[in-house]
């Protein structure tokens, strides 16, 4: 398993500083991810290359103690095998019209986005229009996610994931985000 790497930016002072200082997301504050599933490499998406009834996964993961997620490490299907660990019951969704699949009331913590081949969702068998090999890597998310200019946390994430493969198999970047906090 390939898997990309998106997680709460936080910087190393703010990691190990007082929490008055900095903050800390609110307790029991609850997220969301909205999976925008696009054909191409144009961001934002322009009319066309929104793609439907894309099934999607989304499951809460916990990693090892000491486990570093850089992206070498999340290439590795090994290491990801080894140190990224299920801990929740896993959501299906399909991607409608506008080409979002869309999981709400998350709880914080860090999520594991996958692309599937097919799923049941609502009783109905949902099967990926797009070809396998052009599937997006896994790839992690943390919810919330701190918006260092804002100085605010956002717990509404929007990702945009990636079908290029690189030539050498290893994801630089694994997906394209937005911002949802008006500005």
């Amino acid at each position: 398993m390939v898997i990309g790497f998106f997680m709460p930016k936080i910087t190393p002072n703010q990691a190990n500083a007082n929490p008055q200082q900095f903050g800390r997301p609110p307790a029991g504050e609850l997220g969301s991810i909205t999976v925008v599933r696009v054909a191409g490499e144009e961001y934002p998406v322009v009319d066309g290359h929104l793609i439907p009834n894309v099934p999607i996964r989304v499951v809460q993961v916990e990693l090892t103690e000491g486990a570093v997620p850089s992206m070498t490490n999340l290439s590795n299907p090994e290491w990801v095998n080894e140190h990224v660990i299920p801990i929740g019951t896993p959501i299906y969704r399909a991607t409608d019209e506008n080409g979002e699949a869309v999981f709400d009331s998350l709880p914080q913590g860090i999520w594991l986005v996958q692309e599937l081949e097919s799923a049941v969702i609502d009783g109905v068998t949902v099967i990926n229009p797009i070809e396998a090999d052009q599937h997006f890597a896994d790839f992690i998310v943390g919810v919330p996610r701190w918006l260092e200019e804002d100085e605010e946390w956002e717990f509404d994430i929007r990702v945009y994931p990636k079908s290029e493969i690189p030539d050498d198999g290893v994801y630089k970047e694994a997906i394209y985000y937005t911002s949802n906090v008006a500005r």
